[in-house]
C-alpha cells in the first residue's frame, strides 16, 4: 500500500508524491542478455576463437587500447559484430564521437549486447524529447553510461515525473541532469525528499529549493544527517553574523 510522503512545497506537485510512485530500485536492470564466460560444452578452441574476436572487435571497432580490451573481453563475448554493429551505428546517429562510444564501452562493454532499436533508442528518444540536446546527451552518457542500464518505465520516467513535480520545467530538469545523473537513478525518498521537506519546515521558499536542485542537485541529495547538519550550522552562521551586523551599527 503506498505511504504518502509530506511535501511542503507550497505549489502541490501535479500528482501525489508516495512510496510507490517513485523509483527505489537503484540496482542495474538486466535488459538484454549477456554472454559471459561460463563453462559450456563448446570446445576450448572455439571460446578462444570467441575472446580473440572480441577482443580485436573492442580494438578495431570501439577504440580500446589492447589492454583495455583485454578488461572488457572479461565482461562480454562476442559471437559476430552484428548486433554490436547496431548499438555503435545508433550511438554515432544521435551525435556520438568516436572518444565518446570508446569511453562508453570502455565503461559499460556489456551494452554491446543490448537490442539497439527496443532497449536504447526508447531511452535515447525520451531524454530528447525533454529537451536534452544531442551533444549534451553524448557527452553524459558516454561520462556515465549507468543510465542505459536502467528501466525506462520502473526507473527513469518516474524519475522525471517526480523532478517535474518539483522544478516544474523540463529546461531545469535538463540543467540538473548536465550537472548529474544521478538526479535520474537515485531512489528520491531516501534523501532527496526529505532534504526538500526539511528545506520547505525551515521556510526556504520554493523558488530557492527549486534553484537549489536545479543548479546543485548533488548538494540537496546529500544523505539527510549531514544535509540537516550543513543546513543548520549554515543558518546559526548567517544568524551569528546578523548579530555581528547589528551590534556593529550599534
Amino acid at each position: 500500500m503506498a505511504v504518502a510522503i509530506p511535501f511542503l512545497l507550497t505549489t502541490k506537485p501535479p500528482f501525489p508524491i508516495t512510496f510507490s510512485s517513485l523509483p527505489t530500485n537503484r540496482k542495474p536492470v538486466c535488459l538484454f542478455s549477456l554472454q559471459t564466460h561460463v563453462i559450456t560444452s563448446k570446445s576450448p578452441k572455439d571460446e578462444q576463437k570467441k575472446l580473440s574476436f572480441t577482443i580485436d572487435y573492442l580494438i578495431t571497432s570501439c577504440g580500446l587500447s589492447p589492454d583495455y580490451a583485454v578488461v572488457a573481453s572479461r565482461k562480454l563475448l562476442l559471437d559476430s559484430p552484428e548486433r554490436p554493429n547496431t548499438v555503435l551505428n545508433l550511438l554515432r546517429d544521435h551525435g556520438f564521437s568516436t572518444a565518446q562510444i570508446s569511453t562508453l564501452v570502455k565503461k559499460r562493454p556489456v551494452l554491446l549486447l543490448a537490442n539497439a532499436q527496443s532497449v536504447l533508442l526508447p531511452k535515447l528518444s525520451f531524454f530528447l524529447s525533454i529537451g536534452v540536446s544531442k551533444s549534451l546527451l553524448a557527452r553524459t552518457l558516454s561520462s556515465d553510461p549507468t543510465i542505459l542500464t536502467r528501466s525506462l518505465t520502473n526507473q527513469l520516467i518516474p524519475s522525471y515525473n517526480f523532478l517535474k513535480s518539483v522544478l516544474e520545467t523540463d529546461e531545469k530538469i535538463v540543467a540538473a541532469l548536465r550537472r548529474t545523473t544521478w538526479v535520474f537513478l537515485e531512489d528520491h525518498t531516501k534523501n532527496l525528499v526529505p532534504n526538500i521537506n526539511f528545506m520547505s519546515e525551515m521556510g526556504v521558499p520554493e523558488k530557492c529549493i527549486q534553484l537549489l536542485l536545479t543548479h546543485f542537485p548533488e548538494a540537496v541529495m546529500q544523505k539527510n544527517l549531514e544535509f540537516r547538519e550543513i543546513t543548520n550550522q549554515a543558518k546559526e552562521m548567517t544568524i551569528y553574523a546578523s548579530d555581528l551586523c547589528e551590534e556593529s551599527v550599534v
